[in-house]
């Protein structure tokens, strides 16, 4: 005698986008972003934080002056981008950087309200990053370049600009509506796409700027040839600074 069950067999999960031809969705173990995220955001803080340290160290150590707004910017810079990156890890821990296919449609529909609220913390997060790194930049240049009105003229401008740029990109942001179901969350990041796509053409163009005060000043310094061409390599390594937001683009 067979015992038979009179249980209904438990559905199968749904996808929330169904899956590329061939591709069966993975529920268990899928293919995810978040180990390659956790690792970038480990890496650049540590360098990140190096970095601020030695410029604090030097500053007090060796140079003996007091604390300039550069460096409260540098300092608040510093404590929004780890803001931002621990929300990052955080986001992505919780469900972020999975395939569509490979995403449960009961489970994100559960988080759905999180994660868009945590999408949105993450773009203001970012701007308020950008806008105190930037200024920590544009005061020193400030600093530096005082005695030329045309340079503070040109340095207001950018502080200005940066500002700017970086709220109104937050308000998009946060305006931008909540998804209430897969059609409407797709059409949210699609907003968020363009939002994004402009305000990395916007640092871009705004990180050439901010590059480009000091080469200007400086070439036009009374100095030898061999000394200016040292100052303006010194300079010039502010190029790295345009390569992570060129990427967004």
């Amino acid at each position: 005698m067979y015992l038979t069950s009179t249980l209904e067999p438990h559905p199968s999960p749904t996808p929330l986008l169904p899956p590329p031809p061939g591709v069966t969705p993975n529920f268990v173990n899928p293919v995810s972003r978040a180990p390659a995220v956790h690792a970038a955001n480990a890496a650049v803080t540590v360098v990140m934080l190096l970095f601020v340290l030695a410029r604090l160290f030097a500053k007090f150590a060796y140079a003996r002056s007091q604390l300039g707004w550069d460096d409260v910017c540098c300092v608040m810079g510093t404590i929004s981008s780890l803001a931002y990156m621990g929300l990052v890890t955080w986001l992505f821990h919780n469900g972020l950087g999975l395939h569509a296919w490979d995403t449960r449609l009961d489970v994100f529909l559960e988080k759905m309200r999180m994660l868009t609220m945590g999408t949105k913390a993450i773009k203001v997060l970012y701007g308020v990053a950008m806008i105190f790194t930037k200024f920590s930049i544009l005061f020193l240049f400030f600093r530096l370049f005082q005695v030329s009105r045309r340079a503070s003229i040109w340095i207001h401008i950018g502080i200005f600009s940066t500002l700017l740029t970086h709220v109104i990109g937050s308000i998009l942001c946060i305006t931008a509506g909540t998804p209430t179901d897969p059609d409407s969350d797709a059409r949210y990041v699609n907003r968020l796409n363009v939002i994004q796509l402009s305000l990395s053409a916007a640092n871009v163009a705004g990180d050439c700027y901010v590059l480009l005060l000091p080469i200007i000043e400086v070439s036009r310094l009374q100095l030898d040839q061999r000394r200016k061409l040292g100052v303006l390599a010194v300079f010039s390594t502010g190029l790295l600074s345009f390569f992570p937001p060129a990427g967004w683009i």
